[in-house]
């Protein structure tokens, strides 16, 4: 019966007065609720996560010093626990501090830093957690990308009518995925730990599967045991980028026909696209995604070069990769005005080197989010891969409108066209033809108004 498991967790979400300030310490807390003194709470706590070990007075100090087992809890002002120094955070039945809702409440905002362990805060919920989930029989998408201890509960559950999931890393997973081979579309989150990345893990056969993400040991393990897996996405280790021609020859003996090739990786991998075009010679589209790391945030002449080797490693690769429409190449961080420049000249020469190479491939987004569109022969146009104002929240750098990146790399592209004479005189026709036959007078007229600085790349 449903109805039991899911009662029990409804009366964990709705408990009684006494235990109502407890849910506060549970959840992510506002400040505007609880005042500047919360800086930080961890969410998932135990339903009933405030707890014994208060000294009593009559009225002064809250607790300066509280655990979560063996993780503390400090904040500093005063407050209704007159001798209280220390709080362990268990059990609200052992709870010695005046009870009412007022005291509690006034303890929470002295918090100031939560590290509560995992294993402890979420036992509760994951028991019912685990018990709702045995009774859904029609449930067919299911994303947990929470605490690995909430996912442990999901071991041992067989979902027959599951299809879709978006799951946390844990070692449990095998296990789970044991028990559901029928997985359509599976997507897990690497570790956050980059030595807690996986070197093997045992085989599981899935036979149903058509898309993939996660890392390249979980995919070795699952995606050879299916001939309908079309789309790939890899999270590469810190190992397993070092071998990419064993981990796509492991995954190509599936005899799948990849269509969709992506990989996440922490540097420019020149051996990767030869291996791509040794495997999965069938791919349509590239999504290849570089992750920086923060020292490296800011990019500089070393990444250029790196960059340059790698567009020089897909030109390489483009004759094995024959169906090949779309390359996608980013990199995590923004690009300075002039560096966005620099790149848009080192651009235009690699997706024409590539225009030479395949004449499949008819769209490349680069580093610049550049979205260059092959128009015809090997004349490729520069759009903006951001059409439209981000929402305030994805904006990246707030001092470099979209309109004015738009406006630059189309200042910079007339200023190319009229430096080249290559250049102008196949992209010209090309130009006249689509933009009427007065584009390049307006090209000209507007070059006189370019700043040097773009006319010179």
């Amino acid at each position: 019966d449903f109805r039991s498991p899911a009662q029990a967790f409804s009366d964990v979400l709705t408990a009684d007065r006494t235990r109502r300030p407890h849910r506060l310490l549970r959840q992510r807390i506002r400040s505007d609720r609880l005042g500047a003194g919360m800086q930080t709470i961890q969410p998932n706590m135990h339903p009933a996560s405030v707890s014994h070990g208060a000294h009593t007075g009559s009225a002064g100090a809250v607790p300066r010093h509280a655990m979560f087992q063996d993780a503390e809890l400090e904040g500093g002002s005063r407050g209704p626990c007159e001798e209280s120094d220390f709080v362990s955070l268990h059990s609200s039945s052992h709870l010695r501090c005046p009870s009412s809702e007022t005291s509690l409440y006034a303890n929470a905002r002295s918090i100031s830093r939560s590290m509560p362990p995992p294993a402890r805060i979420l036992a509760s919920f994951t028991r019912l957690f685990r018990a709702a989930l045995t009774q859904l029989r029609n449930l067919s998408v299911l994303e947990v990308l929470l605490n690995e201890d909430i996912f442990a509960a999901l071991a041992t559950c067989h979902l027959p009518s599951l299809t879709r999931c978006s799951l946390i890393w844990s070692p449990s997973l095998p296990a789970f995925l044991q028990l559901n081979p029928h997985l359509k579309h599976l997507g897990t989150l690497p570790p956050v730990d980059y030595d807690a990345f996986p070197v093997h893990m045992p085989a599981v056969r899935m036979p149903r599967l058509e898309t993939f993400y996660g890392t390249a040991a979980l995919a070795c393990a699952v995606v050879p045991g299916s001939r309908r897996v079309s789309e790939l996405t890899l999270v590469w280790g810190p190992w397993d980028i070092d071998r990419p021609g064993s981990v796509l020859g492991a995954l190509g003996a599936s005899g799948a026909t990849i269509e969709m090739f992506a990989s996440v990786c922490a540097r420019w991998e020149t051996q990767l696209l030869r291996a791509v075009g040794a495997h999965m010679p069938g791919v349509r589209e590239l999504r290849l995604h570089h992750v920086l790391e923060a020292a490296d945030d800011e990019g500089g002449e070393e990444d250029m070069d790196e960059l340059e080797a790698f567009y020089d490693s897909v030109a390489d690769a483009l004759p094995a990769l024959r169906e090949l429409r779309q390359i996608d190449i980013s990199r995590t961080g923004r690009l300075a005005d002039l560096d966005m420049v620099n790149r848009l000249g080192l651009e235009l020469e690699a997706v024409r080197k590539w225009g030479r190479r395949s004449s499949a491939l008819m769209q490349c987004v680069l580093v610049s989010e550049t979205r260059w569109v092959r128009i015809r022969n090997n004349v490729w146009y520069p759009y903006s891969v951001i059409e439209a104002a981000p929402a305030p929240e994805e904006a990246g750098d707030p001092e470099v409108p979209v309109a004015q990146t738009k406006m630059m790399r189309f200042f910079w592209f007339l200023a190319r066209l009229a430096s080249d004479r290559e250049l102008r005189e196949e992209y010209g026709p090309v130009m006249r033809e689509l933009n009427g036959p007065g584009f390049m007078d307006l090209m000209d007229s507007v070059l006189r108004d370019i700043p040097p600085s773009l006319s010179r790349h």
